[in-house]
């Protein structure tokens, strides 16, 4: 029998506010599949690794939060080799592949989840759910913040029926933690045309796509091709820097009253345009926030 002493892990994930350029589009794009061990460090990651560190567009990974315990030191390995362009994302959908909304434990599932990800230092996760059926629901992703608080939340493999654009909406909060459903082309030419498409869905100002790379038959190369035929209004960028432009324009934060006496007289003012009204309890309601009727918030 072997045995490692549990460890925690830096992974370099930089996610500060930063204005987005109301005149661009940000795409970014995370190789899936990295749930699954043996992909991760045999034919999957060995056969990628030389075009991760040799990509000319920033890319993001997604990779398994319990490599920190079943493959320490291979975790540690893509740690200290990940190049600055690149990025880790936990999951699918957490410390092990999982659809949530069909778990009968999920608080518990999602406790284990934040142990393994406070330890790799993961922060952000890709969450599938209803075997592809259907995205994960509001009260779904509420409980992945309230449990892990991360920086950001991926969704979805597939769109609905085939779609091009992703399952709606696009980009919206739970709470202030951005949720970025996908798009999940098989190659350049559809990826292309369902940038396009999904970014004609969005109103006037910056815009985001959340391009999911099957990594079986995409890869960096796909993404760098991708981006020269999109042209000069789109950037690709990190997983972490997404998390940080999203953020900027995340909606503000509830505040309860201070005070240990009776609260003040309940007023009725209306919310931000696009932040959910409270529901009868006066807590704010889990639906997200679609990112079109946000206002942009200097953070």
């Amino acid at each position: 029998h072997v045995a490692w002493p549990a460890t925690s892990h830096k992974p370099a994930w930089d996610d500060h506010p930063r204005q987005p350029d109301a005149n661009k589009t940000y795409v970014t794009f995370v190789l899936s599949d990295g749930d699954a061990l043996g992909a991760v460090y045999t034919q999957l990651w060995a056969g990628r690794w030389s075009e991760i560190v040799n990509s000319t567009v920033p890319i993001g990974m997604s990779i398994s939060p319990s490599m920190v315990d079943l493959t320490p030191a291979i975790y540690q390995w893509y740690v200290d080799n990940l190049p600055s362009h690149a990025s880790l994302v936990g999951g699918p959908s957490g410390v092990g592949y999982a659809y949530p909304s069909l778990m009968p434990n999920l608080d518990s599932y999602l406790d284990i989840t934040k142990d393994v990800m406070d330890r790799s230092g993961l922060r952000s996760v890709w969450v599938l759910d209803n075997a592809f059926l259907r995205s994960p629901g509001p009260e779904t992703m509420a409980a992945y913040v309230k449990h892990l608080e991360p920086s950001i939340l991926f969704s979805d493999y597939l769109a609905f029926e085939g779609g091009l654009t992703p399952n709606p909406p696009a980009i919206s909060y739970s709470g202030r933690v951005p949720v970025v459903h996908d798009i999940f082309p098989q190659n350049v030419d559809v990826a292309v045309a369902a940038i396009e498409a999904t970014v004609a869905q969005q109103p006037p100002g910056p815009r985001f796509v959340f391009v999911g790379l099957n990594a079986w038959v995409m890869g960096p190369q796909n993404a760098a091709e991708v981006m020269a035929r999109l042209g000069p209004g789109y950037e690709a960028v990190r997983p972490d820097e997404l998390a940080g432009l999203l953020g900027y324009l995340a909606p503000p934060p509830t505040t309860a009253p201070t005070s240990s006496t009776a609260p003040p007289p309940t007023t009725t003012t209306a919310p931000p345009p696009g932040v959910s009204a409270p529901n009868a309890a006066g807590a704010q309601r889990a639906e997200p926030a679609p990112i079109g009727a946000v206002p942009r918030f200097a953070g």
